[in-house]
C-alpha cells in the first residue's frame, strides 16, 4: 500500500509522517464520535502511546479500541500480553469454543472477541516488537498460577497458553498515565466539541 505524509502539529514544532491511507471498515462507521476521535489519534501515533491507553483503558466502555490496537502489525509484545492476561483468559475455563460461549455467556462475547485473536497472533509470532516492559510484573506468577490449576485439572478451554504469555518483558516502563485511556488531547478535542465519552 502506498504511503503518504502528513504533517502533525505539535506546538513549537511540525513532525511529518508517513501514514498508509485507511479504509475505513464496517465496524469503525459502527463506532460513535469520541472512539472515532481517539482512533484517529491512535493512526497518527504509535506503538508506546498505544501501550499507555491499553494499560489505561476502562474495559466496561467497549474494546473496540483494544481490538484495533491488537491488531496493529506494530503492537508491542508487552501490549498484546497486557490484553491476554488481563482478558481474563481463565474465565472461559469450561468453554470450547465461541458457539459454546454463545450459549452459555453470551455476555462474555466482547472479551472472548478481543482475546481469541489476540492469544492466536501471540502464538503465530505476530508481535514482533519488543521494546516495552511487562506492565505489574510481579502479576505474571499469580496469573501464570490461575491459568496452571485450570490446565492441570484438564478443563476444556478454548485456547492454550504457552510459557513465553507468562515471561517477563524487558525494555522501556512508562510514568505517564491517561484517564480511564484517554489521552488528555483526545480529551480536550472532544470537551472543545461539546461530545460525551
Amino acid at each position: 500500500m502506498e504511503r503518504t505524509a502528513r504533517f502533525l502539529a505539535i506546538p513549537g514544532e511540525i513532525i511529518l509522517k508517513l501514514v498508509t491511507p485507511h479504509e475505513t471498515t464496517e465496524k469503525e462507521y459502527a463506532m460513535e464520535e469520541h472512539e472515532q476521535t481517539l482512533l484517529r489519534w491512535l493512526r497518527a501515533h504509535g506503538p508506546d502511546d498505544w501501550h499507555q491507553v491499553a494499560i489505561d483503558w476502562n474495559w466496561d466502555a467497549g474494546l473496540d479500541i483494544l481490538a484495533w490496537i491488537a491488531e496493529q502489525p506494530e503492537c508491542d509484545r508487552a501490549t498484546a500480553q497486557y490484553l491476554i492476561l488481563n482478558g481474563g483468559p481463565d474465565a472461559f475455563r469450561g468453554i470450547a469454543d465461541r458457539e459454546e460461549l454463545m450459549a452459555r455467556q453470551p455476555y462474555n462475547a466482547e472479551p472472548f472477541d478481543l482475546l481469541f485473536p489476540t492469544i492466536k497472533r501471540w502464538h503465530e509470532g505476530f508481535y514482533t516488537r519488543s521494546r516495552i516492559a511487562t506492565y505489574e510484573p510481579k502479576q505474571l506468577v499469580r496469573l501464570e498460577r490461575i491459568y496452571r490449576l485450570g490446565v492441570d485439572k484438564e478443563e476444556i478451554m478454548p485456547w492454550k497458553l504457552d510459557a513465553s504469555v507468562f515471561q517477563v518483558l524487558r525494555g522501556r516502563e512508562f510514568s505517564y498515565r491517561y484517564t480511564e485511556g484517554w489521552p488528555p488531547e483526545v480529551e480536550a478535542d472532544l470537551r472543545a466539541r461539546g461530545i460525551n465519552y
